[in-house]
C-alpha cells in the first residue's frame, strides 16, 4: 500500500469518513488514526473472552492489521465499526477453536485500567459482576450483549457481524439476558430491571482510544 505525502490536519479534526477515504487511498497516517480510535474498544471486546491480556493484545493487533491490508476493499456505504468487529469476532472464533473456551473469571479485574489508567470501562460493582458472568456465556451470546449494550450497535449491524439474521440476533439477545439473569440470581447478586439500560452498562463513549498500532 503506497504512502501519501500529504500531511493530515489536526488529529481529531477529520471525521471518520474522511479518514476512511484517505486510508483507502493509501494514507498510513489516516489508518493509524482510525486504529487509535478503535484499538481500546476492540481490546476490551476481545479481553473478556480470552485467557490473558497478551492474547487480547495480539488479537487486537491482528484485527487492525487485517483491516489495514484490506482497507482499499472496504465499502464506504457500510459502517466501519461493524466491519472491524466482524474481523475481531471471526478471530475470536478461531481463538476458541485453537485454545478452547475455558476462561478464568477471577482474572477479569486485572483488565481494568491496567493498560491505560484513563480507561474507565467498568463503572460500578454491579456492572463488574455482570461482565464477569458474561464471560461464561457462549461466544455468540456474549458478543450480542457486548455489541448491543457497549458498542450500541443496532440489531441489523450485529447481525452482519455475527453473519446471522436479525431475528436470530434478537433470539440470542433474549437468551443471553435470560441466562445472565439466572447466573446473577443464583449468585444472589440481585439483578434489577435497570441492569441492561444504557446508564448502567458502559458504552463506547466510556472507552477512550488505545495504543496506536505499528503499521
Amino acid at each position: 500500500m503506497p504512502e501519501q505525502p500529504h500531511k493530515l490536519p489536526q488529529k481529531d479534526s477529520l471525521d471518520e469518513s474522511a479518514l476512511l477515504f484517505n486510508a483507502g487511498s493509501g494514507c498510513r497516517e489516516s489508518f493509524a488514526e482510525l486504529a487509535r480510535r478503535y484499538s481500546g474498544r476492540l481490546y476490551h471486546f476481545l479481553r473478556y473472552k480470552t485467557h490473558n491480556e497478551q492474547d487480547a493484545e495480539d488479537l487486537t493487533q491482528e484485527t487492525l492489521l487485517r483491516a489495514y491490508h484490506n482497507i482499499s476493499s472496504f465499502d464506504a456505504r457500510a459502517q466501519f465499526s461493524t466491519w472491524l468487529f466482524t474481523i475481531a469476532y471471526r478471530l475470536m472464533i478461531n481463538y476458541y477453536k485453537k485454545f478452547g473456551g475455558a476462561i478464568v473469571v477471577e482474572e477479569l479485574p486485572d483488565i481494568i485500567d491496567h493498560r491505560q489508567p484513563e480507561l474507565q470501562l467498568i463503572e460500578s460493582e454491579e456492572t463488574l459482576n455482570l461482565w464477569r458472568l458474561a464471560r461464561r456465556l457462549k461466544k455468540d451470546r456474549y458478543a450480542v450483549l457486548w455489541l448491543r449494550y457497549v458498542e450500541e450497535l443496532p440489531v441489523n449491524e450485529i447481525a452482519r457481524v455475527l453473519n446471522k439474521s436479525s431475528i436470530h440476533v434478537r433470539v440470542l439477545l433474549h437468551r443471553a439476558r435470560t441466562e445472565l439473569k439466572y447466573l446473577f440470581e443464583t449468585r444472589n447478586l440481585g439483578l434489577n430491571e435497570n441492569t441492561f439500560n444504557h446508564n448502567s452498562i458502559p458504552n463506547n463513549r466510556n472507552i477512550q482510544s488505545g495504543n496506536p498500532i505499528e503499521l
